[in-house]
């Protein structure tokens, strides 16, 4: 999941992992895994809303011609705002 993070460039695929990320956190077994290593999750998804990021643009196999930044995004931000309560972790 992590690796599909920051290296896919299907929309599709991108989309659904993130879609299924805040389900994956609920999974504690998950958690203590990762334990404080919780930023190797959150660092891909900082870096797919990076100014300087090729996202969205490098997406390939989009329902639409062109996906804007602020629709990408808007598809980002509520992960990274899922993984706040587990900063602890």
């Amino acid at each position: 999941m992590i690796t599909c993070l920051s290296k896919e460039r299907d929309w599709q695929v991108l989309k659904l992992v993130l879609a299924q990320v805040p389900s994956v956190l609920q999974n504690k077994a998950i958690l203590s895994r990762y334990g404080t290593a919780l930023h190797k999750f959150v660092d891909p998804l900082i870096d797919l809303t990076k100014p300087n990021s090729p996202y969205p643009d490098c997406l390939k196999n989009l329902q639409i011609h062109r996906l804007s930044k602020s629709d990408f995004h808007n598809a980002v931000y509520p992960v990274l705002a899922a993984m706040a309560p587990y900063n602890e972790y």
